[in-house]
């Protein structure tokens, strides 16, 4: 678990901090899911931090916005979800995919942006990308964060394989 100080209102405190919100433990998962966001937006953590918390209020929620942040943050221990905006200004999530491919961590992987063409999400999908959820689409992201994180909704679904990875939305 990472050592950097949190706020007790479960708000992002830096690009390089976990945070973790006050709150029960969410019934989904055994442990306090670990969630990396990969995003230049800190308003856009914040939205997506406070609907993912209505799921698991104990979630662990940790922003960066560039390459190195990335690479200490997946050396830093395993994640259950990373979520990646496409199009920052030092950092994209092609390059995202490839340094946590290159990283030996596993983790699902969505392109979680507001301005991703169709080509854009079939691209991420054959480099690896879990999927796409559209920034403003919350309900979407719910979607994601459920079927990546809860036993029973990953259990149900189809096979990856069976459906094609694809947009969520």
């Amino acid at each position: 678990m990472n050592d950097a100080p949190r706020r007790a209102d479960g708000g992002v405190t830096s690009d390089t901090r976990a945070i973790s919100s006050v709150g029960g433990a969410g019934d989904r998962v055994p442990h306090a899911p670990r969630i990396l966001i990969v995003d230049d937006s800190e308003e856009d953590v914040l939205l997506a931090a406070a609907q993912i918390r209505r799921w698991a209020r104990d979630a662990v929620i940790r922003r960066v916005d560039n390459a190195a942040d990335f690479v200490t943050a997946l050396a830093a221990g395993a994640w259950d979800l990373v979520l990646c905006d496409h199009n920052m200004p030092s950092f994209d999530s092609g390059s995202a995919l490839d340094l946590m491919r290159r990283s030996g961590r596993a983790a699902p992987f969505f392109v979680y942006s507001g301005h991703f063409s169709l080509a854009q999400r079939e691209q991420a999908l054959r480099e690896g990308a879990s999927g796409y959820v559209d920034k403003r689409d919350l309900e979407a992201l719910m979607r994601a964060v459920d079927t990546s994180l809860n036993p029973r909704t990953a259990a149900a679904s189809p096979a990856p394989e069976a459906t094609g990875r694809h947009a969520i939305g």
